[in-house]
Parts: C-alpha cells; sequence; structure tokens
C-alpha cells in the first residue's frame, strides 16, 4: 500500500468514526428529548390525578359524611382520569349514596 493509499485510508476511517460519533450523540439528545416529554406527561398526569382524588374525597365528605369514605379504596384503583371527572360530577348530582355507588361500579 502506498503512502497516498494509507492516508486515505486512514481519512476514510475517520470520517466513519466522527460520523458514527455525532449520530450518537445526536441520538442520545433525541432521546433525552423524549424521555424528559414523557416523564413531564407521566408527572403531569399523575398530578392531575392526585388532585381529582383528593377533591372527590372532599366531596364525599362533605355530602355524604363518614359512610361515603367507604368508597375511596375504590376510587382509588381508577386511574383514568376522564372516569374520576366523571364521578366528581355525579357526588354533585346524586342525592344519595346509592345513586353514586351505581356510577362508581357500572
Amino acid at each position: 500500500m502506498t503512502l497516498a493509499e494509507k492516508i486515505k485510508s486512514e481519512g476514510v476511517r475517520q470520517g466513519i468514526q466522527q460520523g458514527m460519533q455525532q449520530g450518537m450523540q445526536q441520538g442520545m439528545q433525541q432521546g433525552m428529548q423524549q424521555g424528559m416529554q414523557q416523564g413531564m406527561q407521566q408527572g403531569m398526569q399523575q398530578g392531575i390525578r392526585q388532585g381529582l382524588l383528593e377533591g372527590i374525597t372532599a366531596l364525599i365528605e362533605l355530602k355524604f359524611g363518614e359512610p361515603g369514605l367507604r368508597l375511596l379504596p375504590e376510587i382509588s384503583r381508577i386511574d383514568d382520569t376522564a372516569r374520576l371527572r366523571q364521578i366528581k360530577d355525579a357526588i354533585r348530582v346524586s342525592p344519595d349514596l346509592k345513586d353514586l355507588e351505581k356510577v362508581i361500579y357500572h
């Protein structure tokens, strides 16, 4: 192999290595950004859920007193925030615990 071929070969090798490093850095940055976005979304959902559960607890206690609190373990198992909003709204309009139970268990 001539000196020119060796230099060319070394340049190609360095170019490949440099391209791989840049690709890895870009991939890591994109992965970190996606991970942060997913983490933020999950955190927001968790916060919304927790807020709904606290609101539901307060509403049940105010409207139905101690007997209503027995429903909280079942409600606490619900992860769907839309479902929790539905339950919160039902507390406001339910005249008694039996009506609220229908919404929770059905």
